[in-house]
């Protein structure tokens, strides 16, 4: 073997087992599902017209899905790694489906999250209804909208 490529081939194996953080271990995947902003924004105007409306139906819808009143631009998309993967682990939680690894979309809105998982829609449900899940801020569960 040529001196050359051997030097490469140490400095590949060097590199793979010490560059990067984690000593060469791959970063995982966000559980972050990114989108385009037409793709959550009719799920943003639904969510904020729920928690910021004041007509008896809207209230009672928010009382039914156990949230409170909150202004319109208090909801928002989240897009943090670390509050995603704390979504699809309380997903899992309430859909009985430990480890699953999903990619969510994350919905600030009040004092409460809104979470669902795109792939639901997408794939396993043909456009039918899918769940979009509601949690307080310490990830316990709420009752559940179907979209």
């Amino acid at each position: 073997m040529p001196l050359a490529r051997s030097v490469r081939l140490v400095a590949v194996a060097l590199c793979s087992s010490a560059c990067g953080s984690g000593g060469g271990q791959v970063a995982p995947e966000s559980a972050c599902q990114p989108a385009a902003p037409e793709s959550v924004e009719p799920h943003l105007d639904y969510l904020r017209a729920l928690v910021s409306a004041v007509d008896s139906g809207s209230v009672a819808a928010r009382e039914a899905f156990e949230l409170q009143w909150a202004p319109a631009d208090e909801v928002r998309w989240v897009t943090k790694p670390s509050v995603c993967a704390a979504a699809v682990a309380a997903v899992n939680q309430v859909a009985a489906t430990p480890g699953r690894a999903r990619r969510v979309w994350v919905y600030s809105i009040g004092q409460a999250y809104a979470v669902e998982d795109p792939s639901l829609e997408w794939a396993e449900n043909g456009g039918s209804e899918y769940p979009m899940y509601l949690f307080d801020r310490g990830w316990r569960s709420k009752p559940v909208i179907m979209m």
